[in-house]
């Protein structure tokens, strides 16, 4: 199945801007890009997520825009699973009803 590149230019203008408006009381995961993860974003997500696969979020989060160039170094706030899951499925159920209509 290929992959529409605006459904992926919408997910990663999405990302970026929840990420950057993130308040502090909100619930998120901080972290700190050091300069060995400048250009290695699967290893970003790694020290956030636990995993190195589905790196496309950690590169939305710390700004990624072009191979060659390096992200900032400094503090990031990184969506929650949950916010992460909600923005790439919509429209998926939510839970289950104990009462059809």
């Amino acid at each position: 199945m290929p992959i529409d590149p605006m459904k992926a230019a919408r997910f990663h203008r999405t990302l970026r801007s929840k990420s950057q408006k993130k308040q502090a009381h909100q619930s998120h995961l901080f972290h700190h890009v050091m300069p060995n993860e400048q250009f290695d974003h699967s290893l970003s997500n790694r020290f956030v997520y636990g995993k190195r696969s589905d790196w496309y979020a950690a590169a939305a989060i710390n700004g990624f825009c072009d191979v060659d160039l390096a992200v900032p170094i400094g503090y990031r706030r990184y969506l929650t699973p949950v916010e992460l899951t909600r923005i790439a499925h919509p429209k998926r159920s939510q839970g289950m009803s104990l009462y059809e209509e």
